[in-house]
């Protein structure tokens, strides 16, 4: 049964790590990004100039970004396929705010920067969340084995004694 089991495990905690990775590697995108656009070249062709950076696990979703640009797709399109193929919803926000600041005519480059650094601070939030539940767990469990052990420690060294004396008694 575990053996069984096994491959759909691995396959699981490999998933989770890919997504971490894809949203630690989000930030330098949009930071590669942004460095691209501020030099003078329109979103289309800075998110084809970026394309050639390796981003680790995001890379693959990047380069189908740009290649979906090369044929001419839309951005707004393209952005929307490439945040529903990462499957984030941090990225997914992220996405959605650029599309809307391109549609209103608002300045990408400030967009994206702000961007950046929400999704640094959320990732930041989510770390300190985990750092404290992480320390929660552990204290619960050592309060679970120590009640385990005083537990231990009445059954087989109080109740015996409880136990002669009742008999001593009668």
């Amino acid at each position: 049964l575990i053996i069984g089991w096994l491959q759909f495990l691995i396959d699981f905690f490999i998933s989770i790590k890919k997504r971490k990775e894809i949203e630690q590697k989000f930030p330098e995108f949009i930071r590669n990004l942004v460095g691209a656009i501020k030099s003078g070249m329109p979103a289309p062709k800075a998110i084809i100039h970026v394309a050639n950076t390796d981003y680790g696990a995001l890379t693959p979703y990047v380069k189908k970004l740009a290649n979906q640009l090369e044929w001419s797709i839309p951005l707004q399109k393209a952005l929307k396929t490439f945040a529903k193929d990462t499957r984030n919803q941090v990225i997914s926000r992220a996405i959605d705010i650029v599309i809307e600041a391109e549609k209103s005519g608002g300045n990408i480059e400030d967009v994206l920067e702000s961007i950046t650094l929400s999704v640094i601070n959320i990732r930041k939030a989510k770390q300190q969340r985990e750092a404290s539940i992480n320390s929660q767990i552990i204290q619960s469990y050592i309060i679970f084995f120590v009640f385990l052990g005083v537990m231990v420690i009445i059954q087989n060294l109080l109740m015996p004694y409880i136990l002669s004396m009742q008999m001593s008694t009668i």
